[in-house]
């Protein structure tokens, strides 16, 4: 096989085969048999490429691997502009950051600053012991946003605590959403119009039609306060017009109120203090 090496821009190419050709006014140079791109600091690997001078952009295909200090990544083929500050990868994309954080999509746009992901967004951050799935995804100074039907989000190694959603961001210490969304945490759902919730702090908010579910009755209320301990639900304090239903093996309870304060064990509640409250206690018969 024949070495042909040729430095353009801010790379050098080597191929088995390279042809240079002429097509309205443009002159494209094309890069065949084992294609290699690479600088100090990165290097590209595919079976064919093909670079327009005019456009500036190189594009390479075949079984693409390219590889920095930092990273490790793989794709049907990618886009390249001149000054190496935008890449394009297409097709089974994989990224894998500092040898563990991993990113899979079908398209990832990464320039400088930013990564976009599109189309079966799948990531798992052992950096911050997440794992989540998405349609789109975009990263901005370790800021992640998420958007797709069904955005879900959840600890690395277990699924004691899922957020779930159409929008769901994360930084460093806190997820949010502002569209309807849910949390998830053992046999209990959260569901409301908006969440905030701080992970050094395990404790988060819901504004907004806020709903919980579980095994043996449900609360509804305006804004709920929520605390977790070791990623399932400890205990809840509810704010607004409030509406508790708990059903049990001696009684039933329905209460109305404008705060309650329940508190959980083992996936069963524990204690309930309600304010202002009124409802209903029904005793159940032997037989029943």
């Amino acid at each position: 096989m024949m070495l042909v090496l040729l430095t353009i821009f801010a790379f050098n190419f080597e191929a088995g085969i390279l042809k240079l050709e002429k097509k309205d006014s443009m002159y494209i140079t094309k890069l065949l048999d084992s294609v290699r791109i690479y600088n100090d600091t990165m290097n590209i690997e595919g079976l064919y490429g093909t670079f327009v001078e005019d456009s500036n952009l190189l594009f390479l295909g075949g079984n693409v691997r390219l590889s920095t200090p930092n990273t490790d990544a793989k794709s049907d083929s990618l886009i390249l502009r001149e000054d190496g500050n935008i890449i394009i990868f297409m097709g089974a994309c994989e990224i894998v950051q500092n040898k563990k954080d991993t990113l899979r999509a079908q398209r990832v746009r990464v320039n400088k600053d930013t990564l976009y992901a599109t189309w079966a967004v799948h990531g798992n951050i052992v950096s911050k012991n997440i794992v989540f799935y998405a349609d789109t995804l975009q990263s901005y100074d370790s800021i992640y946003t998420l958007l797709g039907r069904d955005v879900r989000v959840f600890s690395m190694g277990k699924d004691t605590l899922r957020f779930l959603g159409t929008y769901i961001r994360m930084s460093k210490d806190t997820v949010m959403s502002d569209k309807s969304s849910r949390i998830e945490s053992g046999k209990y759902t959260i569901k409301g119009d908006t969440f905030f919730y701080y992970k050094s702090d395990s404790f988060g908010s819901f504004l907004g039609n806020v709903s919980i579910v579980w095994d043996s009755g449900m609360a509804k209320s305006d804004t709920a306060f929520f605390y977790l301990k070791d990623e399932k639900l400890d205990s809840l304090i509810l704010k607004g017009k409030c509406h508790l239903e708990k059903y049990g093996k001696d009684n039933d309870i329905k209460l109305d109120a404008g705060l309650f304060r329940v508190f959980f064990k083992k996936d069963s509640l524990r204690a309930l203090i309600a304010e202002n409250s009124n409802g209903v206690l029904k005793e159940r018969k032997k037989d029943e």
